[in-house]
C-alpha cells in the first residue's frame, strides 16, 4: 500500500492475465503493476515501467505478499528506503537470482534480463546524455518508433546537469546511470552530453575531447552488439551566461569538438583492426568495425542566427515542449535506417537452420 510506505514508483494499478492465472492457485486475488507490453490495461497507467515487474497477494490473513522482478541492484536499494516497521523485508542474500523458472512472458524476460540472449528482433537504444534526455526527448522517440511500427525499446539514461568531462561539478562517469547503460548492451547509443561541459566553470576543449572519446571508447569496446554511437551536436544557446553556459563556445567550440570525438571514438577501434587486416592482407569483418555518427541539432534549433526562439525554454538553454519533439523526430529520423537494418539482420540470423540442429 502507497500510504504504508511503498513508494510510488509504479505508477498504477491494473489487472492482467497471468496474474489472474496465480490468483486461481491459491490466492484471494492477484493484482499486476508492470510494463506496457506486458499488461492489457497498462495504457491507463500513469507511468508505465521499463525495469520492472511487481505482483501484490493479498493473502486471507490480510496482509500481502509482494513479489518484484527487477535488476539486483535496484532491488538492493528499495530494501534499504522501506521501512522496517511497515515490511517483512527479506535480507539481500536471500534475493534469487537465478534464471527464471516460471512462465514469464516472453517480452517481459527479454526486458528483465538483458544479459540473457533472448532478445530477438528488438533493438535496443540507449538515450545518455544531460537534462535534454533526462527530461525530455526519449518518450517521444519510444511513441514514433512504435507508430513507425519498429520493434525499438528506448530507455532513457540522462542524469540532469551531466557533462562529459571527469573533472567537472557534475561528470556523467560518475553516474549510476552511466554504468546501467552500458550493461543494458544497446545496439545504439545516442548523446546529447555537451552543454554543461560548455560552462564558464567547466570549459576546457582539451579536457572534453579526450574525455568524450573515452566515454564513447567504453560503449564501443563491446560486441555482441557493437552499438552505433550518434552524438548530438548540442543546440544553441539563446540567452549567453544562463545557467552559467557560454553562448559563443556552444556555437564554435563545442560544435567542432563533437565532429572530432565522433571522428577519432571511431578511430580508436577501427585503425587498429585496419592495421592488422592490411599487415594480412584481409577484410575487417563488418561487426567488428565501429561506428558514430554526428545528429546536428545546432542547425535545426536555429543555428548560429537562432532563428527558432519558439523552440527553446525561458532559460535559453533547455527545449520546451515544441523542441523536445523535434529533437525526438531529428533522432527518429537519423536512427531509422540504420535502425530498420539492425532489425531486418536479426531476422535473417533467426531464420538461420543450424548445421547441427
Amino acid at each position: 500500500d502507497h500510504f504504508k510506505g511503498l513508494p510510488n514508483f509504479f505508477g498504477g494499478l491494473c489487472c492482467n492475465t497471468w496474474g489472474r492465472a496465480l490468483a486461481d492457485l491459491s490466492f484471494v486475488e492477484t493484482y499486476g503493476i508492470g510494463m506496457r507490453s506486458v499488461d492489457e490495461r497498462a495504457s491507463n497507467m500513469a507511468f508505465p515501467l521499463d525495469s520492472a515487474y511487481m505482483q501484490i497477494f493479498p493473502l486471507a490473513s490480510g496482509s500481502h505478499r509482494v513479489l518484484l522482478t527487477m535488476p539486483v541492484s535496484d532491488i538492493t536499494a528499495l530494501l534499504k528506503d522501506l521501512p522496517q516497521e511497515s515490511f517483512e523485508l527479506p535480507h539481500v542474500s536471500e534475493v534469487r537470482t537465478h534464471a527464471f523458472r516460471v512462465p514469464l512472458p516472453g517480452p517481459l524476460l527479454d526486458k528483465l534480463s538483458p544479459s540473457v540472449e533472448t532478445h530477438h528482433n528488438v533493438v535496443r537504444l540507449a538515450c545518455i546524455g544531460d537534462s535534454m534526455t533526462a527530461c525530455g526527448y526519449p518518450k517521444y522517440l519510444q511513441a514514433l518508433f512504435d507508430r513507425s511500427e519498429l520493434k525499438v525499446q528506448v530507455r532513457n539514461f540522462g542524469v540532469a546537469g551531466a557533462t562529459a568531462q571527469k573533472f567537472s561539478d557534475q561528470p556523467y562517469w560518475d553516474e549510476r546511470r552511466y554504468e546501467e547503460a552500458r550493461q543494458w548492451r544497446p545496439h545504439f547509443v545516442v548523446s546529447t552530453l555537451g552543454t554543461n561541459d560548455a560552462k564558464e566553470s567547466n570549459w576546457d576543449c582539451e579536457a572534453f575531447t579526450k574525455d568524450y572519446i573515452e566515454l564513447c571508447f567504453d560503449f564501443l569496446e563491446r560486441l555482441s552488439p557493437r552499438p552505433v554511437i550518434f552524438l548530438v551536436a548540442p543546440p544553441p544557446v539563446y540567452e549567453d551566461g544562463s545557467l552559467d553556459i557560454q553562448q559563443c563556445v556552444v556555437a564554435d567550440e563545442l560544435q567542432r569538438a563533437v565532429a572530432r570525438v565522433a571522428e577519432d571514438a571511431a578511430g580508436k577501434i577501427n585503425d587498429p583492426l585496419e592495421e592488422q587486416a592490411k599487415r594480412a592482407r584481409q577484410q575487417v569483418p563488418a561487426e567488428m568495425l565501429a561506428h558514430t555518427r554526428v545528429i546536428d541539432a545546432f542547425s535545426a534549433f536555429g543555428g548560429t542566427a537562432l532563428r527558432r526562439r519558439g523552440y527553446v525554454a525561458e532559460d535559453g538553454v533547455h527545449p520546451n515542449e515544441r523542441g523536445t519533439r523535434l529533437l525526438a523526430t531529428l533522432v527518429l529520423a537519423e536512427t531509422r535506417r540504420e535502425v530498420a537494418l539492425c532489425l531486418r539482420r536479426q531476422a535473417d540470423a533467426a531464420s538461420v537452420v543450424p548445421d547441427n540442429p
